[in-house]
């Protein structure tokens, strides 16, 4: 276990829970605005890249042992529903606009 890497992480977990406060915010303002929608994939890639690294050092032991093992399920869940959300809107807003708004509000 790498301090630095858990520290880095841990910003980046404070950092987007700040940032998904701001985007709430802003969202209610600006009802028809997506422009935030950029940070999301951000943020959605620097878990995936964690959670690729964790697997890469730990291999499959990272799912079956350790005293955080719950935990890392339950955060590769987050990351693979994270991951589809933004797939998802992407070839929706791929093959039509309206679906896009669709996605959107299926997102709520």
């Amino acid at each position: 276990r790498s301090q630095s890497f858990e520290s880095g992480i841990a910003l980046v977990i404070m950092a987007n829970a700040t940032f998904v406060t701001f985007e709430t915010n802003y969202e209610m303002q600006h009802l028809n605005s997506s422009s935030l929608r950029y940070s999301e994939v951000g943020f959605t890639m620097i878990y995936l890249f964690e959670l690729a690294v964790r697997l890469k050092v730990h291999r499959w032991y990272f799912f079956i042992s350790g005293p955080e093992f719950g935990w890392n399920i339950f955060d590769f869940v987050l990351v693979s529903i994270a991951f589809y959300d933004i797939i998802s809107t992407f070839f929706l807003q791929l093959s039509s606009p309206a679906g896009a708004g669709m996605a959107q509000s299926l997102r709520m």
